[in-house]
């Protein structure tokens, strides 16, 4: 049967590339396709395929590109939890090359730093009240989720045939006006309730895939909580934190802002800076304060994004090496937001935005969402350890 579709692809990929004169030509134009496995020879059909950066044409678990110049092409090949797969292709003029693709399944892993623990250090935009709060080490995430993470525990958690879990389906990988992004950027358009169901979930994949046994977080009488959908709203307003569960959650507040400032855990980044920067404020009223000329290095934002999010991790990280703490998406917080001239439940968000203008990336800044909004400035990053 797989034969028999790939037969019919590659037919299809012939008459195309009859009808556009290029392939088997010798204008000094080739053609390149394959079909797309994993280490079991089962096709992978939800793979997204690029030649020196543009996409080409997917169908029946394989690729094609037509028309192609003559010469040494880069293939890259991402698929929600495989390893990325790049390979330096050469196609002759006239060639129509066929490069099948094995994908290998990543291991389950996330990079993590260890956040040490920490009290009196200085909070806000302007530096100008203190944390009382005793802070425990935790590890945090180096990168926020990106849409590869969430759709590999998404498709596992909503699949399952005991204690299946429901979350809503408007994820997307990052925001842009190009129709195909990277599964490599943050997800957006997730709600606050997704947030910390997910982190349920990932506790849960994670055991079962390294057997590990790490304890959910968000529970509700006692029991976890694995459904994010409206009809569940009675228990998401009641959901409880498990203070000594070892398992992925939402940073608080103030766990954010320490990892955002740390240096050295006596000087910490000043409230005004970008996370990481130590050169100086994103901008300055005083005229004896230089703004600093590099905050862009760390952080995307309304005057380096160009209108949308980028892959996770491509900016310089910050002191304890966790990337995009400010700008790419704003990160939920587990902490409400409390403001009388709000309706409905708000939750602090952190770090600013792809489409914040650079004041907004301020480190000391806090700013909210609501938990039932989803939109694609809003993502999240986790953590792990104790709550308290």
């Amino acid at each position: 049967m797989i034969v028999k579709k790939w037969s019919s692809f590659f037919v299809l990929v012939c008459l195309l590339g009859l009808l556009t004169g290029c392939v088997g030509t010798s204008d000094g134009r080739g053609s390149l396709s394959g079909k797309i496995y994993d280490g079991d020879e089962n096709p992978i059909a939800d793979a997204v395929v690029t030649l020196d950066g543009k996409s080409g044409s997917i169908g029946n678990s394989g690729y094609a590109f037509i028309n192609v110049r003559s010469g040494t092409r880069r293939l890259k090949v991402v698929a929600p939890g495989y390893k990325v797969y790049e390979q330096t292709i050469n196609i002759a003029a006239g060639e129509d090359k066929k490069h099948d693709v094995y994908l290998t399944r990543k291991s389950f892993f996330i990079d993590e730093v260890l956040v040490p623990g920490g009290t009196g250090f200085p909070i806000g935009p302007d530096d100008t009240e203190i944390c009382t709060e005793e802070i425990r080490p935790f590890y945090m995430a180096t990168h926020e989720v990106n849409y590869e993470l969430w759709k590999e525990v998404w498709d596992w958690a909503t699949t399952r045939s005991v204690d299946r879990y429901h979350l809503t389906q408007f994820a997307r990988p990052g925001w842009s006006k190009e129709p195909i992004l990277s599964p490599q950027h943050p997800v957006t358009n997730i709600r606050g309730d997704d947030a910390i169901v997910w982190c349920n979930a990932l506790t849960e994949y994670h055991n079962e895939v390294t057997g590990g046994d790490l304890d959910c977080v968000y529970l509700y009488n006692g029991q976890v909580v694995r459904d994010a959908r409206n009809t569940n709203e009675s228990v998401l307003k009641n959901v409880t934190a498990n203070n000594n569960a070892s398992g992925y959650r939402l940073p608080r507040s103030m766990e954010w802002e320490l990892a955002a400032r740390y240096q050295d855990g006596v000087t910490w980044t000043p409230g005004s800076h970008v996370s990481g920067d130590s050169t100086g404020p994103i901008y300055s009223n005083d005229p004896m304060v230089t703004p600093s000329a590099v905050f862009g290095d760390y952080a995307w934002h309304s005057g380096n994004s160009g209108n949308s999010t980028h892959e996770v991790g491509t900016k310089k990280p910050n002191h304890l090496g966790i990337y995009d703490m400010s700008g790419n998406v704003r990160e939920y917080c587990i902490d409400p937001y409390q403001d009388p001239k709000l309706s409905g439940r708000n939750q602090v968000a952190r770090g600013g935005c792809w489409s914040d203008g650079s004041y907004l990336l301020e480190l000391g800044y806090v700013t909210w969402g609501h938990y039932d909004a989803a939109v694609n400035w809003y993502g999240f990053r986790v953590v792990r350890g104790q709550t308290l």
